[in-house]
């Protein structure tokens, strides 16, 4: 089989290649069988399609409903949708409709490549993403505050500064900004923790590394495809986060504001867990790769 990958390439996605390679699959050429789209559809042809759907619009200071039009109508023409979470697919029925056809595969990782912990001394405490408001570091760096007291502790964040984010001097927090996979890996060696809050995540690939690298992922119950995840590789989720699937200002004090008593629960929740955890097969890469296969090849 060849497939054309329509879309910006995320690691997601070229993760799996060699696994297609190594199964007798082709990336591209000049004779396709089928088409491999994420978020819309861009290039019209004739190809049987398969849409890769990680979230759609629901700020409601924005048109929101003409921002995920070409979503929408790749929603509907595709011939087959593969959600990554549950949340995102509860997101796409509600807003577009329920239709046939549809797939939850969550983002894949090589367990053995990212796998290293090291000896080390006090605790290391991570947080990874593109940084925007509802990515919630303010919320983060309460909780990372409420831990340490009386403990020796860092807090590493990896990432760029984005829209409604910005750097937060505070004693004992690391900023890396953007660095290499590579070099991820490298600080995941000797990370102890890892915080994620932002909310309705369809599947953060940042969480998938770290649950890949044996960090206990630390969440709530407002944070979509990153709670599954954590779910399934034994971690506990902090209750009491709001959650909502209806059109808000994402970029909202109101909307991103955690109480003191889920801060409470994370902190003691952190105190709680242990570095090594059971990571799932259904998050291992080529276990994802052979599900987008058979996905794929079901439409042609």
């Amino acid at each position: 089989m060849e497939i054309l990958i329509d879309g910006n390439l995320r690691s997601a996605i070229s993760r799996m290649f060699p696994i297609w390679r190594e199964l007798g699959h082709r990336i591209a050429g000049s004779r396709p069988d089928v088409q491999l789209s994420s978020i819309k559809i861009r290039k019209f042809n004739k190809l049987p399609k398969v849409l890769r759907l990680d979230g759609i619009i629901y700020d409601s200071e924005i048109d929101w409903n003409q921002d995920n039009w070409n979503i929408k109508r790749s929603y509907s023409n595709a011939d087959a949708v593969i959600f990554q979470s549950e949340c995102c697919r509860e997101f796409s029925f509600r807003y577009f409709g329920k239709r046939e056809n549809t797939h939850i595969i969550y983002n894949g990782i090589d367990h053995e490549q990212w796998y290293n912990p090291v000896e080390h001394k006090g605790i290391n405490i991570v947080s990874c993403a593109n940084w925007r408001r509802w990515k919630r570091l303010p919320e983060i760096i309460r909780v990372f505050n409420h831990f340490r007291t009386n403990r020796t502790a860092t807090l590493h964040i990896i990432g760029e500064m984005k829209r409604g984010a910005e750097e937060i001097p505070t004693e004992n927090v690391i900023y890396h900004g953007s660095i290499s996979e590579e070099s991820i890996r490298e600080l995941y060696k000797s990370a102890d923790l890892y915080l994620h809050l932002g909310k309705n995540d369809s599947c953060p690939s940042s969480v998938v590394e770290a649950i890949g690298a044996g960090i206990p992922v630390i969440t709530t119950n407002a944070c979509g495809g990153a709670m599954e995840m954590a779910k399934m590789a034994g971690n506990h989720i902090v209750e009491g986060d709001y959650q909502s699937y209806k059109p808000q200002k994402i970029y909202g004090e109101n909307w991103n504001s955690i109480s003191d008593e889920t801060i409470r629960g994370m902190s003691k929740l952190m105190n709680d867990v242990v570095r090594s955890i059971e990571f799932p097969e259904d998050l291992h890469i080529k276990t994802v790769a052979k599900k987008y296969l058979a996905v794929l090849e079901s439409v042609i």
